[in-house]
């Protein structure tokens, strides 16, 4: 019985059916702390009202066409956010799994690499509870690794044809895919066996198709260069200090971030495998090694790449999020050092070790999902959206644009009234979605947005036409905790805010 059960949990069918029960587990402690929208997933609620070719300019739009698709099953909730994210996590250890099986050829360690992810901060945790491009763009990385390992084994028409959708599709992901990509040419011109699949004419068809994928969105890029520009230059921080400030600062966040993006998995693999860590690969001989030999050359290049930019552009802050094309491929050569010197002992050590982090993360949510404080800092998954949401729906009758001054109150309001046509002041300049004739209601509330109302705005603000709404911040343990104001305000025809934002177009 023991036998059959191992049999079943180290199989591809294992590791889906582990990786839905955990994002089964995540999402019900999620939903038992409340359906509140933040963070990313408040502001994504704004773009899921329409299709375009690109949304913001520091992010290409195949998220957001996701999350639409989802969207049309679960509506503008949590629930379609949920949906999304799980899925595309159990995709990554399906495609973790995969290649895993063609670097080892052996169906426990690759499902043991596959359920290793829970050991990586940002992938157990991080990533598939907060972000959402960085999130899709993991899944995709995955698929490209697994695309390439097909090629270095076979190189027919359809791995190539494998490897340039999974190429457009992360580029369309998230721009910093590009970084993977490159380590994987680099490193595979370097080593003899992988050199065969870019020296192949196939490459071309590979090429051609994520090309076919891209080129809608690179016009759009054209088309909004200015305002992606200016957005790309304030994420990376270019414009901060000196270069050569940016540069040294750039390189230390860098080899923190590739530290971090490991642990705590680097710890338990020292104390189980370190013998494996330590011991010295070779490309020659069993062609497996050469599989593991160009997907570590891969990740060692993709270091250096990384810290070369940051040198070269003057990047003075890398987070894991940022490095993660570049060093996952390391994940494989990992794996394959672990495995080399794994006993039945520290097999069943590292598996527990896996089982203990799982829980420890459960239970952590636990703690922010129900108590919140000291547990997390701004809290936005309890901010009373209600008593705002309450007020607004009796002062609707009828079809209605929504004008909403911050992400996370819009993205919250369009939770409750996905009917309705809900724009934000700070997108208005960049994502412009059509609008027609309807009364409009503006929201607002200056605590959530951090900082006093425009001007230009607040005077049309002092009249009749102008409520208050405050709603009270619940806590287990505290009677008093918080409370935050809102106004609403139904905005008449002849103002300018109404003109500019909610006139139709």
């Amino acid at each position: 019985m023991l036998k059959t059960l191992n049999q079943n949990i180290f199989s591809l069918r294992g590791v889906i059916g582990i990786f839905v029960l955990w994002g089964l587990l995540q999402s019900m402690v999620r939903l038992l702390s409340g359906r509140v929208l933040s963070g990313d997933d408040a502001k994504e609620n704004i773009f899921t009202q329409s299709w375009d070719w690109g949304y913001l300019p520091d992010n290409p739009p195949l998220y957001e066409w996701l999350l639409h698709a989802s969207q049309t099953i679960f509506g503008p909730t949590l629930f379609s956010f949920l949906f999304l994210k799980y899925a595309l996590l159990t995709l990554s250890g399906v495609f973790v799994f995969l290649t895993a099986r063609r670097v080892l050829r052996d169906e426990k360690w690759a499902a043991l690499s596959a359920f290793g992810l829970v050991l990586l901060y940002q992938i157990g945790w991080n990533y598939f509870q907060a972000l959402s491009h960085s999130a899709l763009a993991f899944t995709l990385i995955t698929a490209l690794i697994y695309a390439g390992a097909r090629l270095f084994e076979h190189r027919r028409l359809t791995d190539y044809l494998w490897f340039g959708l999974a190429l457009g599709l992360g580029l369309l992901a998230k721009y910093n895919f590009v970084g993977l990509a490159l380590s994987l040419l680099v490193a595979g011109l370097i080593l003899p066996e992988p050199r065969k699949i870019f020296l192949n004419w196939r490459i071309l068809v590979s090429l051609a198709l994520a090309g076919l994928l891209l080129t809608p969105h690179l016009f759009w890029v054209a088309d909004h260069w200015q305002a992606a520009s200016a957005m790309v230059s304030d994420s990376l921080g270019l414009a901060k200090s000196s270069h050569m400030a940016r540069a040294l600062e750039g390189v230390g966040s860098g080899l923190i971030a590739i530290l971090s993006f490991f642990l705590p998995f680097l710890l338990v693999a020292l104390v189980l495998f370190r013998k494996g860590l330590g011991r010295r690969w070779s490309p020659k001989g069993d062609e497996r090694l050469g599989l593991v030999a160009w997907l570590g050359l891969a990740g060692m290049i993709g270091v250096a790449l990384m810290l070369f930019g940051a040198v070269a552009l003057g990047v003075p802050e890398i987070s894991e999020r940022y490095a993660i094309p570049f060093l996952f491929p390391l994940w494989f050569w990992l794996m394959a050092r672990m495995r080399s010197v794994a006993s039945q002992k520290t097999e069943k050590l590292y598996l527990a070790s896996l089982g203990g982090f799982a829980l420890f993360i459960l239970l952590f949510r636990m703690g922010t999902g129900f108590i919140a404080e000291p547990f997390c800092k701004k809290c936005m998954d309890f901010v009373p959206y209600d008593a705002v949401i309450e007020a607004a729906r009796e002062k609707i009758d009828g079809p209605v644009t929504l004008f909403v001054m911050e992400e996370n109150t819009a993205g919250n309001i369009r939770r409750a009234f996905p009917k309705a046509q809900t724009i934000w002041l700070n997108l208005s300049p960049i994502y412009y979605p059509a609008i027609e004739a309807r009364p409009c209601l503006m929201i607002w509330s200056e605590q959530m947005a951090g900082g006093p109302m425009p001007p230009i705005i607040r005077d049309e603000t002092n009249s009749d036409n102008t409520i208050s709404v405050t709603g009270k911040w619940k806590h287990p343990y505290k009677d008093e905790w918080r409370e935050t104001e809102w106004f609403i305000t139904t905005l008449d025809e002849n103002t300018r805010t109404y003109k500019h934002f909610c006139a139709p177009r």
